[in-house]
């Protein structure tokens, strides 16, 4: 596993939030103040990520859950929001997975920031789709949303 920063990010919940997966307009939520590096239901989704440095066209996230088949999407930042996918790990099956390495569309650079987030797979293909094919995991009806990974 690549060396990461002792900060971390927030995970949050975002209700609503589905248009800004998908357009990548939107304001977002707010910048959070704690330290937490995982957010979810250990039974169902959860996302644990910390940020990293450049690695060229690679995101690592350190940990996911899925209760059914998907993927870790990584999308822009936006105004603090979920822009457009630029990258999406292979099919994970249900399960808890680590050390998940994403190749996105751009080498990443210092100051960088970009939000995964868990996509569900809804047809039979293994590879993912952009709009409404594999929509976003919720909890609740709430989406399961990094807040952001930035590259130091």
């Amino acid at each position: 596993m690549r060396p990461a920063v002792a900060v971390s990010v927030c995970l949050i919940v975002v209700a609503g939030l589905a248009s800004a997966c998908s357009s990548g307009s939107g304001g977002g939520p707010s910048t959070p103040t704690s330290s937490t590096v995982a957010y979810g239901n250990p039974k169902t989704y959860s996302l644990s990520v910390s940020n990293q440095a450049p690695n060229g066209n690679k995101v690592l996230i350190a940990s996911a859950t899925l209760a059914k088949p998907g993927w870790v999407v990584i999308h822009s930042y936006v105004n603090g929001a979920p822009g457009v996918p630029i990258g999406a790990s292979s099919l994970l099956p249900a399960g808890v997975h680590t050390d998940i390495e994403v190749t996105v569309n751009h080498d990443m650079k210092v100051g960088d920031k970009v939000m995964p987030v868990i996509h569900v797979q809804t047809g039979k293909s293994s590879v993912y789709s952009v709009g409404k094919g594999d929509p976003p995991a919720t909890i609740k009806g709430n989406l399961v949303v990094v807040e952001t990974i930035t590259f130091i």
